[in-house]
């Protein structure tokens, strides 16, 4: 415990005691890495921050071993059927130390498999926060709406393109929609590209979709023949010149 305790900087004794009593009623794996206590440490503090004037008088006024836990409770409410041993854990302990509320959290632990491995996580891991509660709020409609290779790539439009190019997201009603409705037609009329080129073509499209559906193209009134035609049908019968600006070669 004394090498524990040495790496850290606490703001007081008794703030020391403290956190040092509450990760000692933790499962040991959940703190036996650096990385994890440093998050522990944020998210004590900020239990401790969010209590009451009086609340705090009381706390500090009783033996450590007398205090009612904040860091138990805290993971209980998101951690159940997680596993403490793997990456997930890890990214919800960050996700947590970062603010993410206990609801968004809890969804979480429903990442899929196919989703758990080092670099969709860390994507999860530096997606700012309204992004992740998007991802987290359509894990809810999978596997009954969404198929896992669709939601492999809602996964990167959410948390990758919309939100580190300066791109329009929209509802996730709108999302499932695209992908079900036209990213088919997409992937039937454009040769496959290299995934970094792939997901950005398809966050590109998905704004002129959402244009389309939401009849807001600019300088288009909303009684504009264009909204009455079918998306699908537009990308059918896409000129040839539209496709090679898309990165298709041309060979007409």
């Amino acid at each position: 415990m004394s090498d524990f305790n040495a790496k850290f900087s606490f703001n007081s004794p008794a703030e020391e005691a403290d956190f040092l009593h509450e990760i000692s009623l933790l499962a040991p794996a959940l703190y036996h890495t650096q990385e994890r206590a440093e998050h522990l440490l944020i998210i004590y503090r900020r239990l401790v921050a969010e209590r009451s004037p009086f609340s705090l008088q009381l706390r500090e006024a009783s033996l450590p071993q007398e205090r009612l836990p904040l860091l138990q409770p805290r993971l209980a409410a998101w951690a159940a059927g997680s596993g403490e041993d793997d990456l997930l854990y890890d990214a919800l302990l960050l996700l947590d130390a970062r603010g993410l509320e206990a609801p968004f959290l809890q969804q979480l632990v429903r990442t899929p498999p196919c989703l758990r491995s080092a670099a969709p996580l860390g994507l999860l891991r530096a997606a700012p926060l309204p992004a992740v509660r998007q991802w987290s709020d359509l894990l809810t409609l999978h596997p009954q709406a969404i198929t896992t290779e669709n939601l492999v790539i809602a996964h990167r439009l959410i948390l990758e393109t919309f939100f580190h190019e300066a791109g329009e997201w929209g509802e996730l009603q709108e999302l499932n929609t695209f992908l079900q409705e036209v990213l088919p037609a997409l992937m039937e009329k454009f040769p496959p590209l290299d995934p970094q080129r792939e997901i950005l073509r398809l966050a590109d499209w998905f704004q002129l979709w959402a244009h389309h559906y939401r009849q807001t193209v600019p300088d288009l009134p909303q009684d504009h023949p264009y909204y009455q035609l079918p998306f699908t049908t537009i990308i059918k019968y896409l000129p040839a010149v539209v496709l090679w600006n898309n990165g298709v070669p041309y060979r007409n």
